[in-house]
């Protein structure tokens, strides 16, 4: 079984056909998904959606980085609010993160939005869902001076860097694995270039869908099923088998997120 440890199926992209996709997914052997918030608009979305697949689906709640705007303490004080009510399992905190690609008007807010939620998931003890982008040493420089290391696990979701900024991960951030997406498919991934060094258990896979499909479903709308194409490139790339590159990754999303439980009473 393939976990996908990063969806947003909950969004209005699969209204007309989610219970085809789960399905799909199921088929192609993609079993179990963690589905990340984005923010309040979106907090509804996703609660339903879990609720109707509850032995399928996991809940990350957080305020993604490029919704961060100046209230964003009201945001996360309704966040926070609902973490600390919900009845239903929290798996993460997340996603979570800088994001500095399209512009830098709330850099100041996004870098305490990130340490407020980062705070959330050592307090509660669980891994946080970094979406980092155009900004990756300043969020491990962050992190790095902001917490001990012994307390932070997560995800480098979507992980894109440069071969220095992953070792800077490996080596100072020892219990954040580093999410690999669709996009290590495209001729021009960084990633493709540097997953020999990443350490199997240290790796998990991810659809991000609706985005960024892999090859050969390119230019489609992603959807679970589809991390079958991922799971397959990775492994010829780091010659090994598919079953293997499954059960590592698929071990490494169980320990991250705590799964275990869940996935024995589903």
């Amino acid at each position: 079984m393939l976990i996908d440890t990063h969806t947003h199926i909950y969004g209005v992209e699969y209204d007309a056909d989610r219970d085809a996709v789960i399905s799909a997914a199921c088929q192609a052997g993609v079993g179990y998904m963690v589905m990340p918030n984005v923010d309040l608009t979106s907090l509804p979305l996703l609660v339903e959606t879990h609720r109707s697949y509850p032995d399928r689906t996991a809940m990350a709640l957080g305020l993604h980085p490029t919704s961060v705007e100046a209230d964003y303490a009201e945001q996360l004080r309704q966040l926070r609010q609902y973490i600390a009510e919900s009845s239903e399992a929290i798996v993460a905190i997340g996603e979570v993160g800088l994001d500095f690609y399209w512009d830098r008007t709330y850099v100041d807010e996004q870098q305490k939005a990130l340490i407020e939620q980062v705070g959330w998931a050592t307090e509660l003890d669980l891994p946080v869902i970094l979406h980092v982008r155009s900004a990756l040493d300043e969020t491990i420089d962050l992190l790095i001076s902001h917490f001990a290391p012994e307390k932070l696990r997560g995800v480098f979701h979507c992980f894109e860097g440069e071969e220095t900024q992953l070792h800077r991960i490996l080596d100072h951030l020892p219990l954040m694995m580093i999410g690999v997406n669709g996009n290590v498919t495209y001729k021009r991934s960084r990633t493709a270039r540097l997953l020999s060094q990443i350490p199997l258990d240290k790796m998990i896979l991810e659809t991000d869908a609706p985005y960024l499909a892999p090859i050969p479903q390119r230019g489609k709308r992603n959807e679970p099923a589809y991390l079958v194409h991922t799971a397959s490139y990775v492994a010829d790339q780091i010659g090994i088998s598919l079953e293997s590159l499954a059960k590592h990754t698929t071990s490494n999303a169980i320990r991250l997120f705590s799964l275990d439980l869940l996935l024995s009473n589903s």
